[in-house]
């Protein structure tokens, strides 16, 4: 695996816990984006709406993510148990690394469980937590064009 670039935590109120963050460790400055996305899972598409806001921790981004509106199954693994907290590694690669990636992982049972688009910049896709300890591996595809 490439280094760990991103820690992605799921959150029930975002702003809550941003502020907590700040107030009480100084983390931040933090970059909010609110939009829509979709995500496929067994075929089937899920739209939803997400609130999302990063800040530099040292060498990693920290991520705070919230659902707003409809569902994310990969996160709803977390929030229909009432959990909150760590969700998953992330790791920058390109394109082609993700593909090649996805395809040397399946051979020893290590699965797709969700994948989708970043608007134009990019894609994801997250990793079967079932060998993994219960965290999720996202692989997090830049695009240049």
């Amino acid at each position: 695996m490439p280094p760990t670039v991103q820690i992605g935590i799921v959150v029930k109120d975002l702003d809550k816990v941003m502020e907590f963050y700040s107030s009480t460790f100084g983390i931040g400055p933090w970059e909010v984006r609110e939009g829509a996305s979709e995500s496929t899972v067994g075929g089937r598409t899920y739209a939803f709406k997400t609130k999302v806001a990063f800040a530099q921790l040292g060498p990693v981004v920290l991520e705070l993510f919230q659902v707003t509106d409809g569902r994310s199954p990969v996160h709803a693994v977390f929030l229909d148990k009432g959990r909150e907290g760590v969700h998953h590694l992330g790791f920058y690669v390109s394109k082609e690394e993700k593909e090649k990636m996805v395809a040397s992982l399946a051979e020893i049972g290590i699965g797709v469980v969700q994948e989708g688009q970043v608007s134009k910049r990019g894609s994801y896709t997250f990793l079967d937590t079932e060998k993994t300890g219960g965290v999720f591996f996202e692989l997090i595809a830049r695009y240049t064009e």
